[in-house]
């Protein structure tokens, strides 16, 4: 007699729900607000956007140097490492705090000169500029990642097993529910599961 086994399928499926255990965790650390004005901020970004309205957003920067030295009508080169060219306001101050007066020119982001109207020694001179104020390029990747798994609603994983049993005796040619040709093996019993 030839012994053959017939794999009868078993499934175990296991589905997870992400979603709700994702707002759980973000609700239990507290940055909860955080992401509503992150989320208030890309609002704002969009509507900007659309109304093409870009104002860049301008910091102040100073530079002080002192015991600088001026002579009179000659141009003097100040290096004040403010990367701006758009410098507003240059002021020059004595020993005694008094303001000297004189011409200024920007000459490059890093530079300007300045002409003094009268000899001075022991200057205190302050540049006074704007800059532009640009994003953190890891700040827009965090908000933007935060933004991506607040979009995320529901993750579904499904796992499934499939395990065989054997039928000692049983020849593997089945039809219909399982049965053999004469719908005798491998019996009422198994195929109703008594």
């Amino acid at each position: 007699m030839n012994n053959k086994t017939l794999p009868i399928s078993k499934n175990t499926t296991l589905s997870l729900t992400l979603g709700s255990l994702i707002a759980l965790i973000i609700a239990l650390c507290g940055i909860f607000t955080y992401l509503q004005t992150l989320e208030e901020r890309v609002q704002i970004r969009t509507l900007n956007k659309m109304e093409e309205i870009q104002k860049p957003l301008n910091t102040r920067i100073n530079y002080i140097e002192e015991e600088v030295w001026f002579r009179e009508g000659r141009s003097r080169s100040i290096f004040h490492e403010l990367m701006t060219e758009d410098i507003t306001k240059v002021n020059v101050k004595d020993e005694s705090g008094k303001d000297i007066k004189g011409e200024w020119k920007v000459v490059t982001k890093r530079k300007i000169t300045f002409k003094s109207e009268k000899d001075i020694d022991n200057a205190t001179i302050i540049i006074e500029g704007r800059i532009e104020k640009k994003e953190n390029p890891l700040v827009f990747i965090a908000e933007n990642t935060a933004l991506l798994l607040m979009s995320i609603k529901n993750i579904s994983a499904s796992y499934t097993l499939t395990q065989g049993s054997s039928l000692a005796g049983y020849k593997p040619s089945t039809n219909i529910l399982g049965m053999d040709q004469n719908f005798d093996a491998p019996g009422w019993p198994f195929v109703f599961g008594w």
